[in-house]
């Protein structure tokens, strides 16, 4: 039985929140389905997988053939107990070709010892038929937020984090709407590092 931590949620809480209020603008706040914490089963295996968060569209693009369970499009583990081969491997296996709908895994490493959160995200993308349809992983942003003594974030690195509309959505923007990229900004990453940091020490 898997217990999640007070790190663990805070960190999943909060990037929900901040996802959701990047939707408000395009209304598309409720077209989200969540995973907090769900076991996912992949199609191709009976071995379930819980991320720490997930989502997927209410509404799925229309497919031919038989419905397929619904998986998230993008999930989130947060590492702090855990060592980096453990979280490697989870976000292999999640963006594997295998666990079909998953296309963008977000990473947050919680390091207490040097007071710092490093944020990373990984994307799935089809490298065409001159690779015969081979899919390769991507590690997209590498950001730090690094604590101070006083409790305040100090954010650097490939920020703005953005997370491309089309693997959240599974669909591509529609431009007659005011559809974008999600893209948290400095003071999003300041919040979200503070929220968990919060829970843990205070």
């Amino acid at each position: 039985m898997n217990i999640t931590s007070r790190t663990h949620a805070a960190a999943a809480d909060e990037i929900n929140c901040l996802i959701r209020e990047k939707l408000i603008p395009m209304r598309l706040y409720n077209a989200l389905q969540g995973f907090p914490g769900a076991t996912i089963i992949g199609t191709t295996s009976t071995r379930g997988k819980q991320p720490d968060y997930g989502w997927c569209p209410k509404r799925t693009p229309r497919q031919s053939g038989p419905a397929e369970p619904k998986m998230p499009s993008t999930v989130i583990e947060v590492m702090y107990t855990e060592n980096h081969e453990k979280l490697n491997l989870d976000v292999r296996y999640w963006l594997s070709p295998n666990e079909e709908n998953v296309k963008m895994c977000l990473t947050f490493r919680v390091d207490r010892e040097n007071n710092e959160i490093r944020m990373e995200s990984g994307i799935r993308q089809e490298a065409g038929n001159n690779n015969n349809n081979r899919t390769r992983i991507y590690r997209n942003q590498v950001i730090y937020a690094r604590m101070t003594t006083k409790g305040r974030p100090i954010v650097s690195g490939d920020y703005p984090f953005w997370i491309p509309f089309d693997s959240l959505m599974l669909r591509p923007i529609d431009t007659g709407r005011a559809e974008k990229d999600l893209r948290f900004l400095k003071a999003d990453l300041e919040r979200f590092a503070e929220s968990i940091w919060n829970a843990e020490w205070e």
